[in-house]
């Protein structure tokens, strides 16, 4: 059974590394002529806080999507060709659970995220995204390092 990809779904959190998956995207989208969505999430309980502002409020959140729109529509004609169908959305919420949820219900045929590659402390510390949204996902994930954190195969290494 040769499966049609129509929806491809790219989250991004607008870093450098992020960008990676996108080369992936556009290949996928060009040989299967999809769509490519582009995904970014808000955290809904944001950690800033000053003491005479409430950056949890309504107003503030409107303008961090509003902010995330117009990244997004960047995003797409710096570094998607113009040939592609893309969509950008911005959502709220924890930002792997708005992945999988988007996912499942807006019938997307396959995740391309990149991982950033965090290892050791900072990875228990932060936790993975890519890696919650790969276990929970019930979509195919593809993930894509950057080549900067890629480490060379050795032969007698354990694996």
């Amino acid at each position: 059974m040769k499966k049609h990809i129509k929806k491809i779904l790219v989250p991004t959190d607008f870093s450098e590394l992020s960008f990676v998956a996108l080369p992936y995207a556009e290949a996928f989208a060009e040989m299967f002529d999809a769509e490519i969505i582009l995904l970014h999430v808000i955290d809904s309980d944001p950690t800033l806080a000053y003491r005479t502002v409430d950056l949890k409020s309504e107003t503030v959140l409107r303008n961090f999507e509003i902010n995330a729109g117009k990244e997004l529509v960047r995003v797409r004609k710096e570094l998607i060709s113009k040939t592609c169908n893309v969509t950008e959305v911005v959502c709220r919420g924890n930002s792997y659970k708005e992945i999988v949820l988007y996912a499942n219900e807006h019938s997307i045929d396959l995740i391309i995220v990149a991982t950033h590659g965090r290892t050791g402390l900072s990875h228990i510390l932060m936790g993975s995204v890519v890696e919650k949204v790969v276990r929970h996902s019930l979509v195919p994930v593809l993930t894509v390092k950057p080549s900067e954190m890629r480490e060379p195969f050795e032969e007698n290494e354990d694996v």
